[in-house]
């Protein structure tokens, strides 16, 4: 993400809380910067699931940030199968799910040389009532943000993009910046993400009843007079 975009959209969240009654302005307490990846690390993960017909997207932190607890920018990449435009996955009706953001489609790679198999789609937020706290991130609490519906075919596993993926590096093919981002002022990284969990996003799968439910149903034999 763009350096003077995170500067003044810390000046906007900053702004807003000094016009706020009764917020606090003390300084966060500082925290070690860790490698993303390491057991040590704090920041955020990121899931993408499927979920009665539509994709959500969803993130966890490990910590509860320290002082201001403002998001500034956040950036999600979702990696799908490619396929022609008859099939092709297309982005459609996309819900924010967080009053006061809107997360939307801002990027789209097919199938470039680093693998020419999978399109990349990014999706960036913004803060629509320019206040920066509406995610109030706390230590093993999940917020689910958006979800969006695909137009195209079922074309199986849709995944979040890895850090490690060739694709994602600041010379690709495309030249774009693709990587997954979160700027969360309390979590002293300048990018707190920290990886995905959960697995891919299978829009084949069939959901299988759980044994409870199963339990609960009960099934009256058929009596003939």
């Amino acid at each position: 993400m763009n350096r003077m975009k995170i500067l003044l959209s810390m000046l906007a969240g900053l702004l807003v809380l000094a016009m706020t009654p009764h917020v606090s302005m003390a300084a966060p307490t500082m925290r070690p910067s860790l490698d993303a990846g390491s057991t040590d690390s704090v920041g955020i993960e990121f899931k993408v699931a499927y979920e009665e017909g539509v994709y959500a997207l969803y993130m966890r932190s490990n910590v509860t940030p320290d002082g201001l607890n403002l998001t500034l920018t956040s950036q999600v990449t979702i990696k799908v199968p490619h396929a022609g435009d008859g099939s092709r996955f297309t982005v459609a009706d996309l819900q924010n799910l967080v009053a006061g953001t809107e997360w939307a489609q801002t990027s789209r790679v097919d199938a470039p040389r680093e693998d020419a198999n999978a399109d990349y789609i990014s999706f960036t937020v913004t803060f629509t009532d320019g206040d920066h706290r509406v995610y109030q991130w706390a230590e093993g609490q999940e917020i689910k943000l958006f979800t969006f519906a695909n137009e195209g075919a079922c074309l199986g596993s849709v995944s979040l993009m890895e850090n490690g993926d060739t694709f994602n590096n600041a010379r690709n093919s495309a030249n774009t910046n693709p990587g997954n981002q979160i700027d969360v002022l309390g979590i002293d990284n300048d990018n707190a993400y920290l990886g995905n969990y959960g697995s891919a996003a299978d829009c084949g799968a069939r959901t299988q009843p759980d044994e409870e439910s199963m339990l609960n149903k009960i099934f009256m034999p058929l009596i003939q007079q």
